[in-house]
């Protein structure tokens, strides 16, 4: 993802240096991005991003099998994978919202992209989704989780309830977990010296269509540092 990132940035071509803005598993990568051409990266926005080794601490919490297994997920995935082999799932399919993501557009998202939007789901994706996915089960990229930033502008992200599927066992993985989340967005937050950490409340993990003033204030703030020389 990182390569294909560069790749295209340079084939564009798109200017550095640049402002990365990651969500979840892109936060891993845009942290990656940075490690290895420290040049192109003078800021960093990221939206409730995962820690590199993610899995293996989730793994650790109470209840984690019964919320969200790897294998669980894994089977999922690849359930959908086999679905969309022959074209993209009917609205009318009971499998539409979940293997589209379809639930997760906002309400006002105009009908010609939402009729759109289950065309980018294809096999290709879920197979490759599982593969990505495996990778925050490993220790290969902990060591973007601990390489200094030095003074980047840097606004960490993160969401005040880590997990809640309204299940018993969501509620116990919440209450360990949240504090585990938490803790580790305040980690990263601490790779700058000029690094901030925000709780967004009363949103979901996708920011960015919960409360997307959050995100866009964020970047705002990055850029004005950058432009101004300013602390936050």
């Amino acid at each position: 993802m990182v390569d294909d990132l560069h790749a295209a940035l340079n084939a564009g071509p798109i200017p550095g240096p640049y402002v990365l803005v990651g969500h979840s598993l892109g936060g891993i990568e845009a942290r990656l991005y940075a490690q290895r051409w420290p040049k192109e990266v003078v800021g960093m926005v990221l939206v409730d991003t995962a820690s590199a080794g993610e899995g293996l601490i989730d793994e650790n919490q109470p209840g984690y099998d019964e919320v969200i297994g790897g294998e669980s997920y894994a089977a999922d995935m690849l359930h959908c994978a086999f679905l969309v082999a022959d074209g993209p799932l009917e609205p009318s399919r009971p499998e539409y919202n979940d293997c589209s993501s379809a639930s997760a557009l906002p309400s006002d998202t105009p009908t010609a992209f939402r009729k759109a939007w289950p065309q980018f789901f294809t096999a290709y994706y879920f197979a490759d989704k599982v593969s990505l996915m495996s990778s925050v089960y490993t220790h290969r990229y902990d060591s973007v989780d601990h390489r200094r930033l030095g003074a980047m502008p840097l606004v960490v992200l993160s969401i005040e309830n880590a997990w809640n599927n309204g299940t018993r066992a969501g509620a116990r993985f919440n209450r360990s977990y949240s504090k585990v989340w938490t803790a580790l967005q305040q980690g990263l937050a601490h790779l700058s010296t000029r690094g901030v950490h925000r709780i967004i409340k009363d949103s979901g993990h996708h920011i960015q269509l919960d409360k997307p003033q959050a995100v866009i204030d964020a970047v705002d703030e990055v850029l004005r540092q950058l432009h101004t020389g300013a602390k936050p």
